[in-house]
């Protein structure tokens, strides 16, 4: 199964974000399917195995890996991501050991502060 990759940001919401903020955005959306959300590795396969967040096959993201995608989305490389994941360093952490909601919770923080 492949993963939809069609962003869907609101139109009245998109128009007034940062461009980084909208790529958080599209994480959180990426990730708010509690299917489509890991621990320890940045993206998987349907088959569970490890796999980079711009693979067509990548159908499942951590937190990171929902950045990563997000932004090559949206029309960027992985050096667009590299900013918003230095400022939210600790997501990872708060991936693997507290869970989505909080990875979320930390998302949205990001987008509104």
């Amino acid at each position: 199964m492949a993963f939809d990759a069609t962003p869907v940001l609101p139109a009245t919401i998109a128009p007034v974000l940062s461009d980084n903020q909208k790529i958080v955005l599209r994480a959180i959306e990426i990730i708010s399917d509690e299917s489509r959300w890991i621990t320890n590795a940045d993206a998987c396969n349907e088959y569970g195995e490890p796999i980079s967040p711009r693979s067509k096959f990548a159908v499942a993201f951590c937190g990171r890996g929902a950045v990563y995608r997000a932004a090559y989305e949206l029309g960027y490389t992985r050096f667009r991501a590299w900013p918003i994941l230095k400022a939210m360093h600790d997501l990872p952490t708060i991936n693997d050991l507290h869970g989505r909601e909080s990875v979320i919770r930390k998302m949205e923080r990001y987008i509104h502060a």
